[in-house]
C-alpha cells in the first residue's frame, strides 16, 4: 500500500509519495528504509529516514519539483556555511534528488531544542554574528531588506492598516536611509529554524540566504524568541542573545539605535505573511 500525504504549496497541492521518495534516494544511497515526516510548511515537508540497518539518521527536505531551484540554492548555501564552521546539518549528498513530482536534499539529523533559557540566547547570538562574519560569496542572491521598499511604498491590504499603532510606511522610509550594515544574512532567524543542546546552536533552513541587512536577522530573533518561548523578561532574553552576538561581532551604533523599530517591523511582517497566507 503507498503512503501518501498532501502538503501544502503556493499554488494548489502537490501529494508526498513516500514509496516514491525512498525509490528515488536507494538509487544513490543504500538501504535507505523507515522515512516518517517530521513536519510540514507552506513549501514542503521534512522528513526523517535511517540508512545503513537502523544507523545513520538522516533529514530529507522534500518540495515540488517546480521549486526545484530553490531548493539547489539552499543546498549551495549550506554547503558553503557548513565547509565554512557554521554548527549547521551536513550535506548528505552532494546535490538535489528528482522523483517524478518532488526534488530532495538530503541532510544530517540534528539532535536539540529550540532555544528555552537566556543561557540558550547566548549561544543562538554568537552563532548568528559567525554567520555575519563571512565573506558574502558571489552566489549569494539579494535579500529584502524585510521589505523595506514595499513597505514604503505602503503595499499594505487595507483592512490591516486600522491595526496598526503607528506608521510602518514612515518608518520604513527612515530605516531605508539609515546607514545599516550589510553583508550575509540568514534571511529567516526565527527560532524554530535554530537547534541548541549542551554545545551550542544549530542553524537550520538557509533558503532566504542572501545579501541582506544584519539587523533584519538580530529583529527576527529579538522578536521571535519572546513570541515562541512566552518569556516574561523580554530584556533579559534579548540582553542575553545581544550580549552573545557582541563577543563575537561588536553591533554597530545604527543597528542599536533602529532596533527598536526593526523588530516593529519585523512583526508587521509576520502579521503580514500571515494575513496573506491565511484562509478564505
Amino acid at each position: 500500500m503507498t503512503s501518501m500525504s498532501v502538503c501544502p504549496r503556493s499554488q494548489g497541492l502537490f501529494t508526498l509519495d513516500i514509496e516514491e521518495i525512498t525509490a528515488a534516494l536507494r538509487t544513490v544511497m543504500f538501504n535507505v528504509r523507515g522515512l516518517m515526516p517530521l513536519a510540514e510548511g507552506g513549501h514542503g515537508a521534512v522528513l526523517r529516514v535511517h540508512r545503513n540497518g537502523g544507523g545513520d539518521a538522516l533529514v530529507v527536505k522534500v518540495v515540488p519539483v517546480d521549486d526545484r531551484l530553490a531548493l539547489e540554492y539552499e543546498l549551495q548555501c549550506l554547503t558553503y556555511v557548513r565547509q565554512a564552521g557554521i554548527h549547521s546539518p551536513a550535506p548528505a549528498l552532494p546535490d538535489v534528488v528528482f522523483t517524478g513530482s518532488c526534488a530532495c536534499m538530503v541532510m544530517g539529523y540534528v539532535e536539540g531544542h529550540e532555544a528555552r533559557t537566556v543561557g540558550d540566547a547566548a549561544a543562538v547570538g554568537r552563532e548568528l554574528a559567525r554567520l555575519h562574519a563571512l565573506p558574502l560569496p558571489v552566489f549569494a542572491a539579494q535579500g529584502s531588506f524585510m521589505g523595506l521598499p514595499l513597505l514604503a511604498q505602503g503595499i499594505v491590504p487595507t483592512e490591516m492598516k486600522t491595526l496598526l499603532p503607528c506608521d510602518p510606511w514612515e518608518m520604513a522610509g527612515q530605516l531605508a536611509s539609515e546607514n545599516l550594515a550589510i553583508g550575509l544574512s540568514h534571511g529567516d532567524f526565527m527560532p524554530s529554524n535554530i537547534l541548541t543542546d549542551h554545545s551550542g546552536a544549530t542553524l537550520l533552513d538557509f533558503g532566504n540566504m542572501g545579501r541582506d541587512c544584519f539587523g533584519a536577522d538580530v529583529a527576527r530573533y529579538c522578536l521571535g524568541g519572546c513570541l515562541a518561548h512566552q518569556i516574561t523578561n523580554e530584556t533579559l532574553l534579548c540582553e542575553s542573545f545581544l550580549g552573545g552576538y557582541s563577543t563575537i561581532k561588536p553591533l554597530d551604533s545604527p543597528l542599536v539605535r533602529c532596533l527598536p523599530k526593526l523588530v516593529y517591523l519585523a512583526g508587521f511582517r509576520i502579521a503580514l505573511w500571515r494575513y496573506s497566507h491565511r484562509e478564505s
